[in-house]
């Protein structure tokens, strides 16, 4: 009996100190929150492998969110390297077997995320589409991916003819039109999902600000008081988030003038996808003519693509 008790003695001492020793130490989520956004912030691509592989083994991430996010990082620096390495389409198409296997690493990393913290599902998904577009449209998962991400608050990027409408406020009020030959339109939205957790529908990612931009834009104005009109042509504008245009040259008529006098007319404000509002200097050429002619307007313009390419 004495030997048993001994021997059992000796087993509990080693549970506790031997296999004991291989248990990961604990982390609360906020360390384990903090230790994450310390890898997103790693440049370095191959010292970030080392330490997502290090904090995989050593069981410390344990929390969900955590985790996923871990595996995202890890599908980050294969895309980086995928990049650096400039490993082209066309050799992906043809089978280069070093490019496919870091095709199959980063989509398994997005899938081991989704499968980890589906309340995410929709961010990751996005996160894929991205990497999947850029790769190859043709794939099987980005339709997949857009069919899914549409129906949790998505918005595709398109771009077209872009036809617009404009108010302009100076010393006379003009009123016209513009087209640009092409628009493209990266619109704002939000991502949501449901939490099985609580059933409650949750924000889990978004674009906060759309881009609008306009190339090849030619336009007219007419005045709503006089005879006075003018043309305009813009080389690229952005419309969104904020409303640029500084290639806008341009030709007015009216007001006793026979002959189109030239202006330069930079203008600046703000925007969403098919509205924007802005301050406009109207610089004429010909000096003896400038004080019968606009020198600041307030601009109003409507314009988003109507006829998709």
């Amino acid at each position: 009996m004495t030997i048993r008790c001994l021997l059992f003695f000796v087993l509990m001492l080693f549970a506790k100190y031997g296999f004991a020793q291989v248990e990961p130490e604990y982390l609360s989520d906020t360390a384990q929150k903090k230790i994450i956004k310390k890898v997103e912030k790693m440049k370095d691509d191959e010292e970030k492998f080392k330490v997502v592989e290090n904090l995989l083994v050593s069981r410390k991430i344990t929390n969900a969110e955590s985790l996923a996010e871990l595996y995202c990082e890890r599908a980050y620096a294969y895309w980086n390297k995928y990049e650096s390495d400039s490993i082209s389409l066309y050799n992906y198409l043809n089978g280069d077997k070093t490019g496919s296997t870091i095709i199959k690493h980063i989509l398994d990393d997005f899938r081991l995320a989704i499968k980890t913290y589906s309340l995410n599902e929709p961010k990751y998904r996005e996160d894929r589409l991205d990497f999947l577009e850029t790769l190859n449209e043709d794939h099987p998962l980005v339709e997949q991916d857009k069919q899914y991400l549409k129906q949790h608050g998505y918005k595709e990027s398109f771009g077209g003819l872009t036809p617009g409408i404009n108010y302009l406020l100076g010393k006379n009020s003009w009123m016209g039109f513009e087209v640009s030959c092409v628009g493209y339109v990266d619109p704002s939205y939000v991502l949501k999902n449901r939490d099985t957790l609580d059933g409650k529908i949750k924000k889990v990612n978004k674009r906060n600000f759309p881009i609008a931009v306009g190339i090849l834009t030619i336009g007219y104005n007419q005045s709503l008081v006089n005879s006075a009109h003018e043309f305009t042509i813009s080389g690229i504008r952005f419309t969104a988030p904020l409303y640029v245009e500084v290639t806008k040259f341009g030709f007015e008529r009216g007001l006793n003038t026979t002959h189109g006098l030239w202006f330069y007319r930079p203008e600046i404000g703000i925007g969403n996808s098919f509205i924007s509002i802005g301050y406009a200097y109207n610089l004429m050429f010909n000096k003896s003519e400038r004080n019968n002619w606009e020198k600041s307007l307030f601009v109003v313009k409507f314009c988003y693509p109507i006829v998709k390419y």
